[in-house]
């Protein structure tokens, strides 16, 4: 076959491929189909799609041509050249039966000469399709697209096929092993944080540091006696066993319309003393998933119609809410509890409350802030006290010193009378 025939170009000219940049005027008598171009501007007009393109035959090459339509995304076509079978195509941007092309030649010829106009000057595209029976019924699938998933599986559809094929669907647990493993891994982590800063001994021993004292030490010095002094502090903290009770909730109750618990599918805790810590039974979950992998995949992400912003002031909405999340928005729910910037029926998350957070204006709005204000407040006051007494006792000392020199000078005067 000749391709170059096919596409509107003479066998005559020696390469068996297009001169992309060469300007179309030089290469006029090349195209079978015949170019009625001058080498004036605006000798090449055509329009794509409502869109019109123009161009000068002698200053301008099929590769100018191309990149001009490709830029225009009103015209929505990809213009491309086959170097395998020397042909253009003209493709739509969309895909599927609401997709269409409409070509027309205006002056020049050009576009029919490269073979892109239609029969009826409209290509129309059509959806992807297949039939497949599951042994009780038979079913049509149509997108709008040659590539789509359905149930989990991907469909890539090459050509046209009116036979018939086997398929035989497995699931394989591997990646979900891997990414519940890795969740797991990190939902110890936080927990095992949260309890060491709750078991934290208090050292007693190690005061706060005074300007004075820190002048007196080395940087490293000063930095592990800090360290020292603040172990403890968080020992036994109501918020943070609050967040404990709710990562420990959260993963233990079964969730809503799964059947399903951690435990069931293989994760759970060995003993009391491992404080929430979960352990993986992967042979158990591999099961569990192969069986039943929508359910266990409900069970970490399934999502309640029943919204945080209402569950958070709603003690039934909370409830219901709660229920029906997976334990990945049930963990995030108890997140949101304690760091949420959003505020809430006046009120943001727990740890903002009480501690603040840099960059949010709960920095200098939260219970720790006000209560050093307040200390802060106090020792003015008492200051203010320290120099008020202070000044009473100097003006005392002051008459003290008066009336001691009276005296002493009355006394001096009494020497004298007596010494004569």
């Amino acid at each position: 076959m000749d391709y170059l025939q096919s596409i509107g170009l003479s066998s005559s000219n020696n390469s068996n491929k297009v001169n992309l940049s060469a300007n179309i005027y030089d290469i006029r008598d090349s195209f079978e189909k015949p170019l009625t171009v001058t080498g004036s501007e605006n000798d090449i007009s055509f329009v794509i799609n409502g869109q019109t393109f123009t161009f000068n035959s002698a200053t301008t090459s099929i590769s100018k041509i191309m990149a001009a339509v490709n830029s225009n995304t009103d015209a929505g076509v990809k213009m491309s050249y086959d170097s395998l079978n020397n042909r253009f195509i003209l493709e739509s941007r969309q895909t599927g039966s609401a997709a269409s092309i409409t070509v027309s030649d205006l002056s020049g010829g050009f576009m029919n000469s490269l073979g892109l106009i239609p029969a009826d000057g409209v290509a129309r595209g059509s959806d992807a399709s297949i039939t497949y029976s599951d042994g009780e019924k038979t079913h049509t699938i149509t997108r709008s697209t040659n590539s789509f998933t359905v149930d989990g599986m991907t469909f890539n559809l090459q050509k046209d096929f009116a036979g018939s094929v086997d398929l035989s669907v497995t699931s394989d647990p591997t990646k979900a092993v891997e990414l519940i493993k890795g969740f797991v891994q990190k939902y110890n982590e936080l927990l095992d944080k949260v309890n060491t800063k709750l078991s934290e001994e208090r050292e007693y021993a190690y005061e706060p540091l005074t300007d004075d004292q820190k002048d007196a030490m080395k940087e490293d010095e000063i930095k592990k006696w800090e360290e020292k002094a603040k172990s403890g502090l968080l020992n036994g903290d109501s918020i943070l066993q609050s967040i404990v009770y709710g990562l420990r909730n959260a993963v233990i109750e079964s969730v809503e319309g799964t059947g399903l618990t951690l435990a069931s599918i293989g994760i759970k805790s060995n003993s009391w003393a491992d404080k929430g810590k979960l352990y993986i039974d992967e042979e158990k979950l591999k099961s569990a998933l192969t069986e039943n992998p929508t359910a266990v995949i409900d069970l970490f992400t399934k999502q309640s119609d029943v919204m945080y912003s209402t569950a958070a002031t709603n003690g039934t909405a909370r409830s219901e809410r709660f229920k029906e999340n997976g334990i990945i928005y049930r963990i995030y729910d108890v997140i949101q509890d304690n760091i949420r910037t959003t505020t809430i029926d006046g009120r943001r998350g727990a740890l903002l409350e009480k501690a603040g957070m840099i960059g949010d204006r709960s920095l200098y709005n939260n219970t720790l802030y006000n209560q050093i204000v307040d200390y802060d407040k106090k020792i003015d006051r008492l200051n203010e006290l320290l120099i008020d007494k202070e000044n009473h006792y100097y003006q005392q000392f002051a008459q003290l010193e008066t009336l001691i020199n009276n005296m002493n000078t009355q006394s001096t005067w009494l020497a004298q009378q007596f010494m004569r």
